[in-house]
């Protein structure tokens, strides 16, 4: 496995790790945890995405990233 593919299932197992937690209850959505593991998880996927150059994907977890960035702002 190479370095961006590691990057890339770190990163899917980071944002679906956060989405079954806050759809089981685990996590609320303004929760840190939540909201880091997105915005991590993203910010992997999106250089998995950059390296594949996978426009689509870089501008979906732009935006992610983006949305994430913005509840942490929030929270401080």
């Amino acid at each position: 496995m190479n370095f961006e593919d590691f990057f890339g299932w770190i990163g899917m197992l980071l944002v679906l790790g956060a989405y079954s937690l806050i759809s089981l209850g685990v996590f609320v959505a303004q929760s840190l945890g939540y909201v880091l593991m997105n915005a991590v998880g993203s910010l992997f996927l999106l250089y998995l995405a950059l390296k594949k150059k996978a426009f689509p994907l870089v501008f979906l977890n732009g935006v992610w990233i983006l949305i994430s960035l913005i509840s942490l702002i929030r929270m401080i």
